[in-house]
């Protein structure tokens, strides 16, 4: 007689074949920025950081294409005074987010260990240029430089650049007439503002102002 099939063993066996159907979810990326870095580490840990913000999205793997996973750029307490050195429409921006896009899936953050004790300080602040799901959070900006001679903005998003989130951030802008603190322009769509604090009435400029909210 031939022997009872047990159907544990086939549900099993189904199940293991549907979750491997489905894949492995990638794991998450973290990178790590300390004033005392180098952007010659591979900033994969607080012990080996890189000295930017830039340097650190320089080592991240752009697009987050559902392999990648989640980035969170971790900045430590201290001042970060300087150009990134990006290119394209950032250039001259502290940080310069060009073509960096991540998914709602696979979300990109740039965070402050603790909040309001990193600052970057340079005239010109983030910059968002085509890039997708990013999240600034706890970062201050100080743009007020008289020598510079420029327009000054602290957060600067256009060419259709998408969810972005700017949270928990002070920016301290210059008392003068040379620019918003925070500049969306370009077909920007889903731009979100959290507890920001301005330091001047000149706060906003380009699209309606509703997308700050």
């Amino acid at each position: 007689m031939r022997p009872a099939c047990d159907r544990r063993l086939f549900a099993s066996a189904a199940l293991a074949a549907a979750l491997a159907a489905l894949g492995t979810p990638a794991a998450a990326e973290d990178l790590y920025v300390a004033t005392g870095g180098s952007n010659g580490n591979d900033c994969q840990s607080s012990g080996q950081p890189c000295a930017t913000i830039q340097g650190a999205v320089g080592k991240a793997a752009f697009p987050r294409n559902g392999s990648t996973g989640p980035l969170t750029i971790h900045v430590a307490d201290g001042v970060y005074a300087g150009s990134g050195g990006a290119g394209g429409g950032c250039s001259g921006y502290a940080v310069g987010l060009v073509d960096r896009v991540c998914t709602a899936s696979e979300p990109c953050v740039i965070a402050a260990d603790n909040l309001h004790q990193a600052t970057v300080d340079h005239y010109q602040g983030f910059c968002f240029d085509d890039s997708h799901h990013w999240t600034v959070r706890g970062i201050d900006i100080d743009s007020d430089d008289p020598s510079a001679s420029s327009s000054r903005y602290e957060i600067h998003a256009h060419s259709g650049s998408t969810n972005i989130v700017v949270e928990d951030v002070y920016l301290v802008a210059a008392d003068d007439d040379r620019g918003p603190a925070i500049r969306i322009v370009d077909a920007v769509d889903g731009f979100t503002a959290r507890r920001v604090e301005l330091d001047r009435a000149n706060a906003c400029a380009g699209q309606d102002l509703s997308l700050i909210h």
